[in-house]
């Protein structure tokens, strides 16, 4: 890191402060995470580790779906459309 690119590195740090994870990764090779983090690579081989995402899904046995991305929202949709359907929670897998 130096003078010029040292605003290339701010989201990154501010992430740590934040306690997330960054990631490094050499070259061609995938992501990593472990270790210091010493930002002596430049900023491209660095990113802060995605979060999966979420969904929640009420289903109707027949009758289709509606999808929402809060908990809470699915909850109060099934509350107010009653029985006969099932409230799923999807989380996106992040390798």
């Amino acid at each position: 890191m130096n003078a010029s690119n040292a605003k290339d590195y701010l989201p990154l740090v501010q992430a740590l402060v934040e306690g997330k994870t960054v990631q490094y990764r050499l070259l061609g090779e995938k992501w990593s995470t472990g270790g210091d983090v010493d930002f002596s690579l430049p900023p491209d081989q660095y990113r802060i580790k995605p979060e999966p995402r979420e969904i929640w899904v009420n289903e109707w046995d027949g009758n289709g779906f509606v999808v929402f991305s809060t908990e809470s929202e699915a909850m109060e949709h099934s509350k107010r459309y009653g029985i006969g359907h099932v409230t799923t929670r999807y989380r996106e897998v992040i390798e």
